[in-house]
């Protein structure tokens, strides 16, 4: 039988997997973000587009979701910006 901390070392390699696969998937978002700053910018479009950011939002299903995806709205708006 696996002891308290071999299931607590257990369950953290999973969650470093998925860290790793988000953290790979947030830098895919800001490049992707970053292009579409660049064409907002050259036609000097707003970067904020509030009908946007509530559709992403309201197609989350938890609290913890929409905390954490407003985190990352905020920066990539600033992405978007420079």
């Amino acid at each position: 039988n696996a002891t308290f901390m071999e299931k607590i070392e257990k369950l953290r390699r999973k969650i470093n997997s998925i860290d790793k696969k988000i953290a790979t998937n947030l830098r895919k978002r800001a490049h992707l973000v970053s292009k579409i700053g660049h064409l907002k910018n050259s036609k000097n479009s707003p970067i904020f587009d509030a009908l946007r950011e509530q559709e992403i939002l309201a197609s989350l299903e938890t609290d913890y979701e929409r905390t954490i995806f407003k985190k990352i709205l905020v920066e990539s708006r600033k992405l978007e910006s420079r």
